[in-house]
This record gives structure tokens, sequence and C-alpha cells, in this order.
């Protein structure tokens, strides 16, 4: 995860870094600040999840404040070593020392949500199954 200041407006991640990301066996990136070359990065397979894009590349304007110490993004803190998860729908942080905890309550969630989606299939309304399931 990258984290600019809300006020640099220059993309800090592009095409060439989603190039070099990939020899490196990055799986693709989240980025508290801008992107651009987006159809590079679909085109090479990368994922990117940015707070916004930008056209203005970043030679000249940014540069490396630290590696590895938290970060606070989205009003929270990121840390080295959480899992960070993306999908269309957004971002998820997991803190690595709550992974388990979060497993467990994902599967029992899923469970949940696979009973709701047979009911609603069958017909109940969707207030009835949630105030069984969801209470």
């Amino acid at each position: 995860m990258i984290s600019m200041p809300a006020e640099v407006t220059t993309a800090n991640w592009g095409g060439m870094m989603t190039t070099r990301a990939k020899v490196l066996g990055l799986a693709g990136v989240v980025l508290d600040g801008r992107a651009r070359d987006v159809e590079e990065h679909r085109e090479l397979g990368f994922p990117i999840f940015a707070r916004g894009l930008s056209v203005h590349g970043s030679s000249g304007y940014t540069q490396v404040g630290s590696v590895g110490q938290p970060i606070a993004s989205g009003g929270i803190t990121v840390r080295e070593g959480d899992i960070i998860l993306g999908g269309v729908n957004g971002v998820a942080v997991i803190p690595q020392d709550r992974a388990e905890e979060v497993l467990a309550k994902t599967e029992d969630l899923s469970l949940i949500e696979d009973k709701i989606t047979v009911e609603l299939q069958n017909g109940a309304s969707i207030g009835d199954t949630f105030a069984k399931y969801r209470g």
C-alpha cells in the first residue's frame, strides 16, 4: 500500500511502476493516491485500487518518504504485514494478528448469506430473511 498526501494531484503509479512490480512478483497495488495508465495496468493483468486518477506523472514531484512504516488511509492505520484484499466493491485491510478471527467470521457470514439466498429464491422477503438471520 502506498500513501500520498491528499493535496498531491500527480499520479504516483503508472504503467512503468506496474511493469517493475510484476517482475518483483507483486500481485497488485492499493494507492491512497492517484494512478494513471489504467488501460496498461488492465492489459498487464495488474489490479490497481486508487483514490483517484491523474494524467500528470510524478517525475520530479513524488519522492519516497519512508518504507515499511504504518500509514493512515481511509481513516485506518495500515501496517506492514497486514492483509489487503481488493475487489470491484472496494478494499479491505485485515490486521495480520486478526486474520484467523476475520477468516472464521467470514466463513460464518458466507454460510448465513447462502441460507438467505436459498430462502429468497424460494420466495421469502428480504425483511423476513434479514430479521431471521441478521437479527
